[in-house]
């Protein structure tokens, strides 16, 4: 008979709400991040400070504006695994386990620290902030290109106290695992997508991963011609017709000898990196004091917390008390509005809005969150001329205080450029505020449909045309691809109109805008088809291993079941391990997965799963002869997550 295990999950352990009474509570801004958490002063300052200087290296790295954010950036640096507990990532109401994250957002972005784990959260949060910095830049990017890029700059390692860094260290476990087995073909290892299975799953996606780093290792550090290449590469890949026609014009038709010189790289002794020096200002002496904030306006940021990652009753019921409470009501009646909006009630969070604004007249989240619903509002709104203009002005006025505050927010820009552009007062400022929201966030594709919009009103239809046609044969999705080719249509039709003008031709009417105009700038505030913000990326805290005991990475395909032994069969990029126990509830089962399982049972698993396995020497192993240990642990990763492993640990020397 098969018997089966509940997967266990640390979750049920603990309380799902956040307790009641907050203590301890700081906030500290820095030149571009705002620290707010329950942590001590100094782990608030450290992890403040590597934040920083990781951001100084990507800037000095990269292109020199690759690393301007177009949102602010709010870090939650929690001091123990309690208070983090209740704001942990959750699939169907249940905790998963993990070391932080980050949460993305249009208007704010998140980054969680469980300060207790330390290097194992900031690691994984190093890595999705460079991703979020070069996809700001560049967009989409080949998959092995941008998993190479984060994997080469996670690498970063702090010295002299802080005031120098590493970065590119080679990981120990990368080597280890290239050097005992085949390399993917670089035609293949090219044309791997983030749907690809192995990049996913299976026995190959860690040497994808690993192969991605060593390629963007070796072609940073290479000479001539590889450099030349690389760069070409790398900055054309996000407008190549094809994954394909990029490499080729790159790096010419011949990809053998490429793959020679990295087989050869990866077996090297010892691999290059880079020592950065950081300034005062980057080492604090810019970093104001670190301030002591009230239980309300603590709560604040957490409910704030709550409603991006989909828990919008929990988030209800902590904001609403603070509507009315100085200390915490602005951030609150922000945040609960762009609930409301996110959910597509744009009536309810105007209701909030607009009170709170003229409450808080400088509090710039309040502002720029009353200007998104109102902008949002024009799509419901069946006014006149001059009602139209009123909420446009009004949003104006709201975007510019919001600017004042923060002049580098490339999304309160845009939106102001919009506005300037459906007002057609001041068709010059349109143009120049969208050219510097386009500069700012270039994988916002819209912002430069929008650019273009605003230089066809003024007549510039080449210059209009000329961003337009890129964007129609290489836009990032097919709605940009369409909107793009909708707005050079309505270009052509402009400047057919202008060239059949009399003499004295006039410029396109400027004192309203066009029905395209407005429903584009609606679309800009409005929520998404489906009202639900981008699920976050989390950090497993996995399992510390015990005296004597051995990790093992690999894929879970299959459970044996004989008479008093549960035999394990884990595929590793070394073949088939088999790991046994005497009882199911002799081992340890955790999930950091958002699906898994609800049961683990004897037989097949209906889909193989990628799991880090611990075992240890035991009598099972002494008296069976077939198994290398007892199976201690299970635990079952997410699709996104690779461990950070000692050699061996990957399964590499396994037999």
């Amino acid at each position: 008979m098969l018997r089966t295990v509940s997967l266990l999950i640390t979750a049920f352990l603990l309380a799902c709400f956040p307790d009641a009474a907050l203590a301890d509570w700081s906030k500290l801004q820095t030149p571009h991040f705002l620290f707010v958490g329950d942590a001590s002063e100094g782990q608030i300052r450290r992890t403040a400070q590597r934040l920083e200087q990781f951001r100084d290296v990507l800037r000095r790295a990269l292109p020199a504006d690759a690393t301007s954010s177009p949102v602010p950036t709010v870090v939650i640096v929690f001091g123990s695994a309690r208070s983090f507990a209740p704001y942990r990532p959750q699939f169907e109401g249940r905790a998963i386990e993990a070391a932080g994250f980050f949460q993305s957002g249009e208007d704010t972005n998140f980054i969680v620290v469980n300060g207790p784990t330390g290097e194992q959260a900031l690691t994984t949060i190093l890595h999705e902030y460079a991703h979020s910095v070069v996809s700001n830049r560049m967009g989409s990017l080949p998959a092995w290109l941008n998993e190479g890029l984060a994997e080469f700059y996670e690498t970063f390692e702090s010295r002299d106290g802080g005031r120098s860094a590493m970065i590119g260290l080679a990981p120990a476990h990368h080597v280890q695992l290239l050097r005992g087995t085949t390399l993917i073909p670089l035609k293949d290892l090219f044309a791997i997508t983030s749907s690809s299975s192995d990049y996913n799953e299976g026995r190959r996606r860690g040497v994808f991963y690993a192969q991605s780093w060593a390629l963007w290792h070796y072609l940073y550090f290479a000479g001539e011609p590889r450099a030349s290449q690389f760069n070409r590469y790398v900055l054309e890949a996000p407008t190549a017709a094809s994954q394909e026609a990029g490499v080729r014009a790159a790096f010419g038709e011949d990809l053998q000898t490429l793959e020679a010189e990295l087989r050869r790289y990866v077996t090297q002794v010892s691999f290059k990196a880079i020592a950065f020096a950081f300034d005062e200002e980057v080492l604090g002496s810019q970093v104001g004091p670190i301030l002591r904030i009230d239980e309300p306006e603590a709560t604040a940021f957490l409910g704030d917390l709550l409603g991006r990652v989909r828990r919008e009753d929990e988030a209800r019921k902590m904001l609403l008390p603070l509507l009315q409470d100085p200390r915490g009501g602005a951030r609150a009646s922000a945040a609960l509005g762009l609930l409301e909006l996110r959910q597509g009630r744009v009536g309810e969070a105007l209701a909030l809005l607009e009170p709170a604004a003229a409450r808080y007249p400088q509090d710039l989240t309040v502002q720029g969150a009353l200007a998104r619903t109102l902008i949002a509002h024009l799509s419901e709104l069946d006014v006149d001329f001059k009602g139209r203009q009123a909420t446009l002005n009004t949003a104006k006025g709201a975007l510019t205080r919001v600017l004042a505050g923060e002049p580098d927010n490339a999304y309160a820009t845009a939106m102001l450029g919009f506005v300037e552009l459906a007002l057609g007062a001041d068709l010059p400022r349109a143009e120049s505020l969208l050219a510097r929201a386009a500069a700012m966030a270039p994988s916002r594709q819209e912002y430069r449909i929008m650019h273009a919009r605003a230089l066809a009103r003024q007549g510039d239809y080449q210059r209009a045309t000329n961003i337009l046609g890129p964007l129609v044969g290489f836009g990032s999705s097919q709605q940009t691809r369409d909107a793009a080719r909708a707005a050079l249509g309505t270009i052509a039709q402009m400047r057919n109109a202008a060239a059949s003008a009399t003499a004295g031709q006039r410029s396109p009417e400027t004192t309203s805008a066009p029905s395209a105009d407005l429903e584009a700038l609606a679309a800009l505030a409005s929520p998404p088809e489906k009202p639900r913000p981008a699920a976050p990326v989390f950090i497993p805290s996995l399992r510390v291993p015990g005296p004597g005991e051995t990790r093992l990475l690999g894929v879970l395909q299959t459970i044996e079941c004989q008479p008093g032994l549960i035999v394990a069969i884990v595929v590793t990029t070394a073949g088939s391990a088999r790991l046994g126990a005497k009882r199911f509830e002799d081992i340890d089962f955790i999930t950091y997965r958002s699906a898994s399982p609800g049961t683990v049972a004897c037989g097949p698993l209906p889909s193989p799963v990628r799991v880090l396995t611990t075992y240890r020497p035991s009598e099972t192993a002494a008296s069976t002869g077939s198994v290398p240990g007892d199976l201690v642990a299970v635990e079952l990763l997410p699709d996104d997550y690779t461990p950070r492993l000692t050699p061996g640990e990957d399964g590499a020397n396994q037999r």
